[in-house]
């Protein structure tokens, strides 16, 4: 048997199971060895949820990590729901982040998490992980069950000034087991809207 391996509370991750990093220097130095880092480029935070690769399977996080690199994107996707995300994220530097939401960007610390959004000056975008399998919640002219759910995954973020809370993820029947995949025209469309976003976010406002 292999060594137990002890993963950290707070930690970068990337695709593959042994790619976590208790720091930025650790996760950069890999993410330039890797040869999926490209010099210059935008950079997007990608902050996991409550459905993550510690609870769920990993195709969801794959589709979305995948296609926004093939965008020519950095990402730096990051674990970590306490205190300790905000330095993370003024580490990263980034161009926009992601949210994948389960409240507020710190529970219990809401000014704290806003006030290191407004240094960093990047939008946040809050897309949705449906719950449920797709094909009922494609015709469900609900979209989404209120209280909680919907309190939790969009009117909470809003609070942090997180738009876009567009559905990319949802459940889907694969051999009788539920898994949570991508829904891939909307991963795309969300994709290109957050690459959108980092052109904006490097012109000068006169060429915008």
């Amino acid at each position: 048997y292999n060594e137990p391996v002890k993963v950290p509370t707070d930690y970068f991750f990337h695709l593959g199971d042994d790619n976590f990093f208790a720091t930025y220097d650790e996760y950069q130095k890999y993410y330039e060895e890797s040869g999926r880092y490209k010099e210059n480029a935008p950079r997007v935070a990608l902050l996991a949820g409550n459905i993550n690769l510690q609870n769920s399977n990993s195709e969801h996080f794959e589709a979305l990590i995948n296609n926004l690199e093939a965008r020519g994107l950095n990402v730096y996707p990051i674990n970590s729901f306490g205190m300790g995300r905000l330095g993370m994220l003024t580490a990263v530097k980034p161009d926009v982040i992601i949210n994948r939401p389960h409240g507020r960007l710190v529970m219990g610390m809401a000014d704290a998490g806003t006030s290191i959004l407004k240094q960093i000056g990047a939008p946040i975008l809050a897309p949705v992980t449906v719950s449920e399998l797709y094909e009922k919640w494609l015709p469900d002219a609900q979209g989404m069950a209120g209280g909680g759910i919907a309190t939790m995954s969009v009117v909470m973020p809003e609070l942090d000034g997180a738009i876009a809370p567009y559905a990319i993820a949802a459940q889907f029947d694969r051999g009788g087991l539920r898994i949570f995949d991508e829904i891939p025209v909307h991963t795309d469309k969300f994709c290109s809207l957050v690459e959108n976003f980092t052109q904006l976010r490097r012109k000068q406002n006169k060429d915008k």
